[in-house]
């Protein structure tokens, strides 16, 4: 029996949404890497305990007492919630579910707004395959959500006819224009006044609900142009004031307003607002992080700088196309709401990555409407209500889906649902734990601070952490004066009594940290270096054994400088405590080449127990440099200059 071609087409779609949403759900199913979830876990915790959401720092003895606009207290709840029932499985669970849900919220737009589901689900997957980058699980997932709630509401509303016509008026079911705003606030034309009560929420999960505000502002400024087009120049301020074609402009301005008005219904109150902008205006070391840096121009990023020339091209023809089939009087607004959406949150991406979001969730829905230019100019009267579906949209939406779903996992084995390999200090916290060092004072390296909270507080508390709106310039400033070995970081760590180190290395040289002796390298592993004060580790009883020549961040140094059989034993001991120390690995290898050099008649011996060491580091862990340079280094011991060759260049290549 022959299907009928609707039966075919809603077929067709159906598959491509579960294609879709599957590849969206696992792209982000793997390990958990956001430095700052944990203290939102520790915070959510203590607000269970008290009752209360804190409005002063109570984690750091560098800002205790300053003032915290905690403003995401709803979302550490939610994800407290999570780790409780499923540990990081559970915090994975809701950044794939959260993400995933914002993606296919992006699909529904873009298919609303007639754009057809092969060429939404190429979008969308696009726009999963470089959100990976931003895959955090953190309050911000959720704002992904809302603001495609957001961008859905707001978008069905301008689709809906101009209150003026006579079908708007059917719609509104009344004569009267004076009830048309009631048909966009709650009626057949919107549902404008959910804005106001999912803002309440909003403003209480993330700041970044301010982008909501900017949602309502682009498609407010549409109107305004779409009415301008209609009645000209001067008869349009009338008519968005008073008129029957501007009751939708008016309607988005109380929804505006109401929101404004919802988004201090917060325990921060009027701060909640005001958070954002004073982040950015008063904290201006903010863009020494990360995700506030404009966004690299690197491959890892290739389809968010594709997409901004791209969609340059895709809007600039759609205009050309418009206003040579006459339309573009009636698609004025529209044009005028997607190039500020585009080209705001495209500037605001391109000054801080983690902006990029809003960016390629309403990519779907508006460069999918503009790429159809061609189809609506050849339309006699509107877009068709069926969007004409071309196949090789749904084979390429289909390969998409395999690359960015289920690759990873046929490339690299199922995925995991723990922490990033080597990304926290986890056995240094427990080396901490079983040690008892919690009594000391510590500086700790930037992106730790958050976990040192989560394993430690109250007992212990951190120089600093990602909070950066509650520590400053100032705090902000001598932690990066510690961190960089900047003139006067040994007074920063004297003024506060600091008598331990908790630093990550691999990222950075710390070598001026243990230059002159002061601080005693008491633990290594393969993520961090602790340090005790040299008065600290004197008095400490009983005394911790100390690791001054594989010290990691001077191990260059004593390898050029000291026996290498004293070396090598202080290397036996970190790898008696973990077997799979591919750092250490990596170190005793090259001993051993030194070793070789020095010990002519078991050379041979030596170097094939170094290439036994460096090929077992390499297996460990062969997305760093240290392995690759063991690697090198013993193949040029042993004559295999091809090998040593590719070695080099690998090493090179991630030492950049």
């Amino acid at each position: 029996m022959t299907r009928s071609p609707s039966v075919a087409r809603l077929t067709r779609k159906h598959a491509l949404f579960v294609v879709t949403l599957a590849a969206a759900v696992l792209a982000f199913l793997g390990p958990m890497g956001s430095y700052d979830v944990w203290w939102h876990l520790k915070t959510g915790r203590l607000i269970l305990q008290t009752g209360r959401v804190p409005h002063t720092d109570p984690f750091s003895f560098t800002a205790a007492g300053h003032p915290w606009t905690h403003h995401s207290w709803l979302a550490d709840l939610a994800l407290t919630g999570a780790y409780q029932a499923g540990g990081t499985a559970g915090l994975i669970a809701v950044r794939a579910g959260a993400i995933a849900a914002s993606l296919m919220l992006a699909w529904l737009a873009a298919r609303r707004r007639g754009v057809s589901a092969g060429l939404a689900s190429v979008l969308v997957i696009g726009a999963a395959l470089q959100l990976k980058v931003r895959a955090l699980a953190r309050p911000y997932v959720f704002s992904f959500v809302l603001f495609m709630l957001f961008a859905l509401i707001v978008q069905g509303c301008r689709r809906s006819p101009p209150s003026g016509s006579p079908e708007g008026r059917r719609r509104s079911g009344e004569e009267r224009w004076l009830a048309a705003e009631d048909s966009f606030l709650w009626g057949g034309a919107g549902r404008l006044l959910l804005l106001p009560l999912l803002m309440v929420l909003w403003a209480n999960v993330h700041a970044g609900f301010v982008s909501g505000l900017l949602l309502i502002g682009a498609f407010g400024a549409g109107e305004v142009a779409e009415t301008a087009a209609r009645k000209g120049l001067r008869r349009c301020p009338g008519e968005l004031l008073r008129g029957p074609d501007g009751a939708r402009f008016r309607a988005m301005v109380v929804a505006g307003v109401l929101c404004l008005a919802a988004s201090v219904v917060t325990p921060g109150g009027p701060a909640t607002l005001l958070y954002p902008f004073q982040l950015l205006r008063g904290v201006k070391l903010v863009k020494r992080i990360l995700e506030w840096q404009p966004v690299p121009f690197r491959t890892q990023f290739g389809v968010f700088w594709a997409l901004l020339p791209l969609g340059g091209v895709i809007m600039l023809r759609s205009l050309w196309l418009s206003a040579r089939s006459g339309r573009l009087r009636g698609e004025a607004g529209q044009f005028v709401t997607d190039t500020l959406l585009m080209a705001g949150f495209a500037v605001l991406a391109v000054q801080a990555a983690r902006h990029m979001a809003w960016f390629l969730l309403l990519a779907p829905s508006v460069l999918g409407w503009h790429l159809a230019a061609a189809r609506r100019a050849c339309a006699d009267d509107g877009p068709p209500s069926v969007p004409e579906e071309r196949p090789l949209y749904a084979v390429v939406a289909c390969v998409l889906a395999f690359f960015v779903g289920v690759w990873p996992s046929v490339k690299g084995g199922p995925p995991s649902f723990g922490t990033v390999r080597d990304k926290f200090p986890e056995r240094a916290c427990d080396f901490v734990a079983r040690e008892g060092l919690t009594r000391y004072r510590l500086y700790n390296s930037y992106e730790w601070g958050g976990f040192l909270i989560w394993r430690f507080w109250p007992e212990l508390r951190v120089f600093i952490d990602g909070r950066c709106l509650v520590y400053g310039d100032d705090i902000i400033g001598q932690a990066i004066a510690v961190e960089q070995g900047a003139e006067g970081w040994k007074d920063v760590l004297e003024r506060w009594q600091v008598e331990m180190l908790l630093v990550r290395y691999h990222k950075r040289d710390s070598s001026h940290l243990f230059a002159d002796g002061r601080w005693r390298c008491v633990y290594w592993d393969d993520a961090a270096v602790i340090g005790l004060r040299a008065d600290a580790a004197a008095t400490r009883r009983p005394p911790l054994a100390e690791f001054p020549l594989s010290n990691p961040v001077t191990f260059e140094e004593s390898l050029g400088r000291e026996d290498p059989r004293d070396v090598l034993e202080e290397l036996d001991a970190v790898l008696a405590r973990h077997p799979k120390c591919w750092t250490a690995l990596a170190f005793k290898a090259r001993c051993l080449v030194r070793q070789a050099e020095r010990q002519t008649e078991e050379r041979h011996e030596l170097l094939e127990r170094a290439s036994v060491l460096a090929s077992r580091a390499r297996e460990l862990q062969d997305a760093r440099y240290d392995p690759w340079l063991a690697v090198e280094e013993v193949a040029r011991a042993l004559g295999q200059g091809e090998v040593a060759e590719r070695a080099a260049r690998k090493a090179a290549a991630l030492r950049e």
